[in-house]
């Protein structure tokens, strides 16, 4: 159409290519198409919306994937038929009915399979996908969660675990299998059945490579494998942990101003304080996260109309019913807002006859509030870290995991060795390396079979391996270094001649416990004795291989491996 005047029909040789930049405009000016039909059947009182007759049927349409919801009868689906049909004829879009699902929701049989007949779809049944997510008004099924676990499947089966080292399955296992339920979870609340069994995968893999695995084969718990490495642990994601900082950011949405239609839902069927009267998919999801969700973040006040007074962090680093639990015993409005309190004052909100105890809090708090000052702007939440960062569900598990007071198990990850040697000295550091007596402990071998191979009557402990056997001995005189027990587990602790430059200390050392570990594996598996003088030849020759990894260290690293050859 050229200026009113209907022209020739222009005719499509090519389209629009995949990636084009026009092609999301399109699709938009297409798609609205599809939404004012519906609108104008709704205005007209054709159509109607399942709950509100007010409102027009929603319509959700991502890519090729739409989904329309309406009031379930027969005529409804007579006049969504012919809309689709208009639609069809009008944009040149073909709509094919026997992919398309009708999924009926508290409507009997027969009326179901009459209104599957004019649409010419197959009748089906909930939970149905959408997105790539199981969409059900009812609970999910473990079942439903197949795909997932589908997935984590279809990676173990193509990976070699058993040619990979523990440090090669541990990246694996967080650059892949931790990432593999973040879509799910970031919409929907794992149950502990399906996170168990995702766990079991990625432990199994781990520790053995295997599909399943004892608990024997894992050297160390779980639970200290998900810990960050400042704490101790591998950095391995905690599901569950992840799971609920995922979902915070509904809450913290809910906490923004309303200006989506879903925060406006959800605000209009909501009671105070967010916690919702009905029993919807998203009020159970909030419900679930909101207290964790209000431990990890602060409030700089603006009207107070978003904050809770007893729960929230917004007065003395802590919430008042932690603070003053006392008073808290005797309120009557569990949700009352930081505004409401301020414009009519505390004791509307308390019970008469308070106690001394809570009497004395309440002329605390009383003090406290009268320096409040509320202002214009909306109250905005940040996490509760030294530096106020503004909201991520990515900060809120590191503020959820990471350790106040940082162990020196750190200074493992801090270097630069393989991923492999770090494992190992994870190990050591934690007293879990598979030595024979650590195998005895756990009923594995048997007393005699825990001995050491060059010390006949003594156990084989890490202790004895790395300190007391003489062919360990044996190297550390060689390099004139003395190890005890007690720098066993921190090999950086370890004093040193003044001569070689602290800058690559703990790799060095880490690499010198790495072969003597080896040569005792060397000894048991293949029956090859190591003398101290093959051990230090292979220090070096790592020393040169893994120079490359070292460019700006490299003079600090070249006086150690001097060091090592002339000794």
């Amino acid at each position: 159409m050229l200026n009113g005047v209907p022209g020739r029909w222009i005719t499509c040789r090519r389209g629009l290519r995949q990636g084009d930049h026009l092609s999301p405009f399109l699709f938009i000016i297409v798609a609205d198409v599809l939404q004012c039909l519906i609108r104008q059947a709704t205005h007209n009182s054709e159509l109607r919306h399942p709950v509100d007759d007010s409102l027009p049927c929603p319509v959700l349409q991502y890519a090729d994937d739409t989904l329309i919801l309406t009031k379930g009868d027969v005529h409804s689906m007579q006049v969504l038929k012919k809309i689709l049909d208009n639609f069809s004829l009008a944009t040149g879009l073909d709509i094919n009915f026997h992919k398309s699902t009708f999924v009926p929701l508290n409507v009997d049989t027969h009326t179901a399979a009459a209104m599957a007949d004019v649409l010419g779809c197959f009748l089906s049944s909930f939970p149905q996908t959408y997105l790539g997510l199981p969409l059900s008004p009812h609970k999910l099924r473990v079942s439903d969660y197949q795909p997932l676990l589908t997935s984590f499947d279809r990676y173990l089966a193509g990976w070699k675990a058993r040619l990979l080292s523990s440090g090669g399955r541990l990246v694996l296992v967080n650059a892949v299998l931790g990432s593999l339920p973040i879509y799910y979870m970031s919409s929907i609340l794992l149950p502990k059945t399906v996170r168990d069994m995702l766990d079991a995968k990625r432990r199994a893999f781990f520790w053995t490579g295997e599909e399943k695995c004892s608990g024997a084969s894992c050297l160390v718990s779980w639970d200290r494998v998900c810990l960050s490495r400042g704490a101790g642990g591998l950095g391995v994601k905690n599901l569950e942990d992840a799971n609920h900082c995922l979902l915070m950011k509904f809450v913290h949405k809910l906490h923004s101003p309303a200006t989506l239609p879903w925060q406006c839902w959800f605000h209009s069927h909501s009671g105070p304080g967010l916690l919702a009267t009905s029993d919807s998919y998203l009020a159970k999801l909030v419900l679930a996260v909101l207290p964790l969700y209000r431990t990890l973040t602060k409030v700089t006040l603006g009207d107070g109309a978003s904050v809770s007074f007893w729960h929230d962090r917004w007065l003395l680093d802590s919430t008042l019913v932690d603070r003053f639990p006392a008073l808290h015993s005797h309120s009557t409005d569990d949700m009352v807002t930081i505004r409401a309190v301020i414009t009519d004052g505390l004791l509307p909100y308390l019970r008469p006859r308070l106690t001394r105890t809570a009497a004395a809090e309440h002329d605390v708090l009383a003090s406290h509030l009268s320096q409040v000052t509320l202002t214009a702007s909306h109250d905005v939440r940040l996490l509760a870290t030294m530096n106020m960062q503004p909201f991520t569900s990515r900060g809120a598990y590191h503020l959820l995991h990471d350790s106040l007071i940082p162990s020196d198990v750190v200074r493992i990850w801090s270097t630069r060795l393989p991923a492999k040697v770090k494992f190992f000295a994870w190990l050591l550091y934690h007293g879990r390396l598979n030595t024979r007596a650590h195998l005895f402990h756990r009923n594995i071998k048997t007393h005699d079979e825990s001995k050491c191979e060059y010390c006949v009557d003594t156990l084989e402990t890490d202790v004895h391996i790395f300190v007391e056997c003489p062919r360990a001995q044996a190297v550390w005189s060689r390099l004139r270094f003395v190890v005890h027990e007690s720098t066993l587990r921190r090999p950086w602790n370890v004093t040193l001649p003044s001569l070689l430059p602290g800058a690559v200390k703990d790799d060095v050392m880490i690499l010198i416990f790495w072969h003597i570990w080896k040569a005792r594996n060397a000894k048991i598996f293949d029956h090859r004795d190591s003398s101290p003088t093959e051990v230090l030849r292979h220090i070096s020759a790592d020393i040169d291989a893994w120079s490359c990894r070292y460019r700006k260290l490299a003079v600090e690293l070249h006086a150690w491996h001097e060091w090592i050859v002339t000794c």
